[in-house]
């Protein structure tokens, strides 16, 4: 009877184990396109010097567009001939910012909006680099700085798409090995793989899993017998030893020192 009710129980076990993984999947992607803002109507690229071709520009407005749902942060690029200082583009980025509607899932007009934007004035030769919200709190400053030299290369090559694409791909790197992107993103999917490879593990132990017994009472006996020692502690007497301990006046006192959190102090930028 045991042996048909296991010979039953094993299809439902299986049944039901691969609607589970089932559901666990379907979650994991709905919670991705939940997270996932509309970035149809955002424009990414702004090319008022005209240093950009209309190819360049659209390949760069899809890698924007994509890295910036990867990073949860919008990422925009704008280049410019008004002869701005490295002070008046980081200005102008901030600016943009609020009244252009940047900021990832609705922040723009939060102080901190969560975006990153890149800046480049052909007629003052400055280009800027902006970060606000958690691109900079994710973004270290060695990071930064290795990001604002990495586009300077190219923009004094006169490679300026280059540089963009650097620009991108560098915020994009940066934040998706930061410590909250590691454990979060992608994380309904990430959910999922992993329940599907502890459900599989736990049908592959189910099947190698034997039902018969092998120990019992009588494993750890000897003959099926076994014999009890009895031991018993009797208290005899306590020695006492005193011992004069002087206590002196001096007290020291412990300093405590600071240390600088993570992110970057807002960007960087300068002359190429």
């Amino acid at each position: 009877m045991k042996n048909y009710a296991k010979f039953f129980l094993k299809p439902f076990t299986i049944f039901f184990t691969v609607i589970y993984m089932l559901s666990l999947i379907i979650m994991g992607i709905a919670a991705v396109n939940v997270y996932a803002q509309d970035s149809t109507s955002r424009k990414y690229v702004t090319d008022n010097a005209g240093i950009l071709t209309d190819d360049e520009i659209s390949k760069l407005e899809k890698l924007c567009s994509k890295s910036s749902d990867d990073c949860k942060t919008d990422i925009f690029i704008v280049t410019l001939t008004d002869g701005f200082t490295e002070s008046q583009l980081d200005t102008y980025l901030r600016t943009m910012m609020a009244a252009d509607g940047y900021g990832y899932n609705n922040t723009s007009q939060s102080s901190s909006p969560d975006a990153i934007a890149f800046a480049i004035d052909m007629t003052s030769r400055k280009y800027r680099i902006s970060s606000s919200g958690n691109s900079k709190s994710d973004i270290s400053q060695s990071d930064m700085d290795n990001m604002v030299s990495g586009v300077k290369k190219y923009l004094s090559d006169g490679d300026y798409y280059a540089g963009c694409k650097k620009f991108v791909n560098a915020v994009e790197k940066s934040m998706n090995t930061s410590i909250s992107y590691r454990l979060f993103n992608r994380f309904g999917i990430k959910t999922a793989i992993a329940a599907v490879a502890a459900t599989v593990a736990i049908v592959i132990m189910m099947y190698n899993a034997k039902s018969k017994m092998t120990v019992d009472s009588r494993t750890y006996t000897k003959d099926h017998g076994f014999d009890v020692n009895a031991r018993q502690d009797i208290f005899i007497n306590t020695t006492v030893t005193t011992r004069h301990i002087d206590r002196g006046n001096n007290s020291s006192s412990g300093g405590s020192s600071g240390s600088s959190g993570g992110g970057n102090s807002g960007g960087g930028g300068g002359s190429f």
